[in-house]
């Protein structure tokens, strides 16, 4: 490019040097400082092949305000775009409440422990399971209702939330912890 005497690669050549999609491509790396000491933050990248109509809208407007959201188990991570640039990033927690579902689900263990097998077509426990569905229930309204604040406030057109796959259930969990981690999977969902 310099032996030619240009100053700037032409769209083709900016196009050759992207990553392939599919494959992940390390940032610069930060070196972060937190209470326990420093740690050092290695960002890394990868491109993902829109199809369909979002691709389609994306091209038809390329200033498009796109809001990305990315669920877990005690947070949502959330981005605002203006076409490719980035506009902000924030985290929704809601950990709090799965502590609380957390607590109220070992209460269920503990007493299906102490008083054995549970009778077949007899509900144990009804009022712990329905402050549990409550508990479910109170985190998706929250959790939803701070993604709309979040969104609206920098005018965003689109929401785009992660493809969630079907939940798996690690081996080797007891029965309260693998039921939590199914529980909170998708709290927002």
């Amino acid at each position: 490019m310099a032996a030619e005497g240009r100053k700037e690669r032409t769209p083709e050549e900016r196009r050759d040097l992207q990553p392939m999609p599919g494959i992940w491509v390390a940032q610069s790396p930060t070196l972060v400082r937190k209470a326990d000491g420093w740690w050092l933050h290695l960002p890394c990248e990868k491109r993902v092949a829109i199809a369909g109509k979002a691709e389609e809208r994306r091209k038809a407007e390329p200033d498009l305000k796109v809001g990305t959201i990315d669920l877990n188990a005690d947070s949502a991570a959330v981005a605002a775009w203006a076409g490719l640039h980035c506009r902000g990033v924030g985290t929704i927690w809601h950990a709090r409440e799965n502590a609380k579902r957390e607590v109220t689900l070992r209460k269920v263990a503990r007493r299906q422990q102490r008083s054995g097998l549970a009778v077949k077509g007899a509900r144990s426990n009804r009022g712990l399971w329905r402050d549990i569905a409550a508990l479910d229930a109170s985190v998706a309204w929250q959790v939803a209702a701070t993604i709309v604040a979040w969104a609206v406030a920098p005018g965003l057109q689109v929401l785009v939330f992660e493809h969630l796959r079907t939940y798996r259930p690690e081996r080797g969990l007891s029965w309260s912890r693998r039921t939590n981690r199914k529980r909170s999977y998708c709290p927002a969902g």
